[in-house]
């Protein structure tokens, strides 16, 4: 199955376009003890898992590369962290990478 057809099938099975953006400040992540890494892959770990065991719909999940890349080879392991738990959740993955737009 192609991308485009994953999306329709899990938006209509859902029932929900609901996008939900991954854009991790770490100032405002309440985890205080890791690494940047271990606290932007936990935060965004543990949100997904209550999104899975509570069964609330979600269209997608769009993690912004720029987040993410503000805070080095960290935060880009973080995004790799994050883009994997997504995709073995079986949930729609849109990487938002433009830049200066």
């Amino acid at each position: 199955m192609n991308y485009i057809d994953f999306l329709k099938q899990t938006t209509e099975q859902n029932k929900s376009i609901a996008c939900m953006g991954a854009d991790p400040v770490i100032e405002k992540i309440p985890i205080k003890s890791g690494s940047v890494e271990e606290k932007i892959s936990k935060f965004y770990s543990e949100i997904i898992d209550a999104i899975v065991s509570s069964n609330t719909p979600t269209g997608a999940i769009k993690p912004n590369y720029a987040f993410y890349g503000q805070y080095g080879f960290e935060g880009l392991r973080a995004l790799q962290n994050v883009c994997e738990k997504v995709r073995s959740e079986n949930i729609p993955l849109i990487l938002d990478a433009k830049r200066a737009d």
